[in-house]
């Protein structure tokens, strides 16, 4: 036997279990609505959280000391440049002869001790002479004193009223001993062997400064009348000296 299913239209609108069967619709509705609810607010929770999260993690990373060291080095690097040594190789200098004043002039007899400085050859074409009165000339272009050929050392005589090394130059005699002294200490002795005075246009320029035969050492001044014109005495005095070996 079917049992037969009631419908609403089946009963009075006032009958009693109409009633029951709205309350238990809306009731189950509710708990719909509710359930809903809950779900939404704890999906909204859910995502919530993961934003704060990633906040939080995005703030640590921006503080990390590795991102900042980064960022530092790729606004202004601050690399060290790189120092390399390498040999270069550059060619070596002749040694000068006689640097400056690393020789002097003795001459006992006369209380001469003057240092010697290097010179060449002035505007004129002549050989070159010290700007002090109390230093001598070498000049540096001939013989150096000890070695073959002519070193000729060349002083100046002073005026009226200023005294020059060589002022007191004539009062040398044949056999005299002239020193040369090197810084170092040594000491090489020359003795003079012939005394000349020649005015200007006579001097003899071979013997001054080129004879070869020998080891020699000559000293030279200007004595004579002074000329206003050549700023100059017109004559030459010269010591003639040969090394004592």
């Amino acid at each position: 036997m079917v049992k037969k299913q009631n419908t609403r239209a089946a009963y009075k609108p006032d009958h009693p279990y109409l009633k029951t069967l709205s309350i238990q619709k809306s009731s189950g509705f509710g708990r719909n609505k509710m359930l809903a609810m809950r779900s939404a607010v704890i999906i909204a929770l859910f995502l919530l959280e993961g934003v704060v999260m990633l906040a939080v993690v995005d703030s640590k990373i921006s503080h990390s000391p590795i991102k900042s060291d980064v960022a530092v080095v790729a606004k202004s690097p601050k690399a060290k440049p790189k120092t390399e040594v390498k040999a270069v190789s550059e060619p070596a200098l002749p040694a000068p002869a006689l640097a400056v004043s690393d020789m002097s002039l003795v001459i006992p007899k006369l209380f001469i001790n003057a240092p010697i400085d290097p010179v060449g050859l002035n505007t004129k074409g002549e050989m070159a002479t010290s700007p002090s009165l109390q230093r001598l000339a070498w000049y540096k272009d001939g013989a150096v004193p000890g070695q073959i050929g002519t070193a000729v050392f060349a002083g100046h005589y002073g005026g009226p009223n200023e005294i020059g090394v060589f002022r007191s130059l004539d009062q040398l005699k044949n056999g005299d001993v002239l020193e040369v002294k090197s810084k170092a200490g040594k000491i090489q002795k020359y003795s003079v062997y012939n005394i000349g005075k020649y005015a200007l246009a006579d001097v003899p320029l071979q013997e001054l400064f080129n004879k070869n035969d020998g080891k020699y050492l000559n000293l030279v001044t200007c004595v004579g009348t002074w000329s206003n014109g050549t700023s100059s005495y017109d004559q030459r005095y010269i010591v003639f000296s040969r090394l004592i070996e």
